[in-house]
């Protein structure tokens, strides 16, 4: 916890977490596949920013 790539891991990981946990919902749920166009685009640019926010921080 003291290195100072901490915070740039974790961001690197919980974009990627929040990419992957997206895909398997959409896999495994309708309800999921159900989501309008604009909700896939939301979860893509939470996952980009926090992949992106991980290359400055």
């Amino acid at each position: 916890m003291d290195s100072p790539f901490f915070v740039p891991i974790v961001t690197m990981l919980g974009g990627l977490g929040t990419w992957v946990a997206y895909l398997i919902a959409r896999a495994a749920s309708g309800v999921v596949k159900a989501w309008p166009p604009q909700a896939s685009a939301g979860v893509a640019l939470v996952a980009g920013g926090l992949i992106a926010f991980s290359a400055y921080a």
